[in-house]
């Protein structure tokens, strides 16, 4: 803490001091007994609450409100900027139908449409249908699914022997049966996949872990597959991770282990190979 600060304090100190002094000489010109014994009170309480506020900034001391906050750097930035915009869109919306001018019905009255006929089943199989007038029948057609957005920073690089840890953030949730993380090995064939699980306290990332390299690899090939409830999927662009000889084992990266990761063979004839983890024992497709 400056000298200058200080300075400050006392002068903001000597103000309050004053202000007191010119309340309790305005009491005691108007005969208010009551309200200048409470103006020594608090001019006694100043001096003390000043020197603590003085000795606390000069040592660094915060205030324990403080020491209970807590930041989302944790969160990965993508997350934070999904979670932002999902009440500014329903905000945007609402407004937008408040603008909306209800157009004025019409008091007019018209002429009772014509009865349609109806096609029968045998005509729907024989071909397309007509109306009475001529005007073929056509069928609805259904609303067109969303594209889904992912997003997903790959890393520099992976080393063998080690699980790979991955994330990716989807923008919308809904309508989603499942997420899925495909992969495969450089020189290899067979396309395999592992499900993704809701990473915690978030709301749009998911994560896979992948099977650790086999020595003779040279880089992991990877996409994400989003399944909705009608079973199309939406896949992302493919990434690369190169294969790094490093003995620092990077923090994307964990140890095997025997837990089944549930890896799923995309063509079963195919062997999975260029994976050496014993946890990644596909199961039936």
């Amino acid at each position: 803490m400056r000298v200058v600060d200080l300075i400050r304090m006392v002068i903001c100190q000597d103000s309050c001091v004053t202000v007191i002094h010119k309340f309790r000489t305005f009491c005691l010109n108007t005969g208010n007994n009551i309200m200048m014994r409470y103006s020594m009170y608090i001019s006694r309480a100043v001096t003390p609450c000043v020197a603590v506020i003085a000795v606390m900034s000069f040592l660094g001391i915060t205030s324990p409100v403080s020491a209970f906050g807590f930041t989302d750097y944790d969160i990965a930035l993508q997350e934070l900027n999904k979670v932002k915009k999902v009440q500014p869109k329903k905000e945007i919306k609402k407004r937008r139908k408040q603008r909306t001018v209800k157009k004025p019905v019409s008091t007019s009255k018209s002429a009772a449409p014509a009865a349609v006929e109806i096609p029968s089943p045998d005509a729907l199989k024989s071909g397309a249908a007509v109306l009475s007038d001529g005007t073929p029948v056509v069928e609805s057609m259904q609303p067109a699914v969303d594209k889904v957005d992912i997003s997903h920073d790959p890393f520099s690089y992976v080393v063998i022997g080690k699980r790979i840890l991955l994330q990716a953030v989807v923008d919308s949730t809904e309508n989603m049966a499942g997420i899925f993380c495909r992969f495969r090995s450089a020189k290899a064939e067979a396309w395999a996949r592992v499900p993704m699980t809701q990473v915690e306290d978030t709301h749009f990332t998911y994560k896979a872990i992948l099977p650790a390299l086999a020595p003779d690899a040279r880089a992991v090939l990877y996409t994400f597959v989003v399944v909705d409830l009608q079973g199309k999927e939406v896949m992302s662009r493919e990434y690369t991770m190169p294969v790094k000889s490093s003995l620092i084992v990077p923090g994307w990266q964990q140890p095997p282990s025997a837990e089944n990761l549930g890896v799923i063979l995309e063509n079963s004839a195919t062997p999975l190979d260029g994976f050496s983890d014993p946890g990644s024992l596909p199961s039936a497709p």
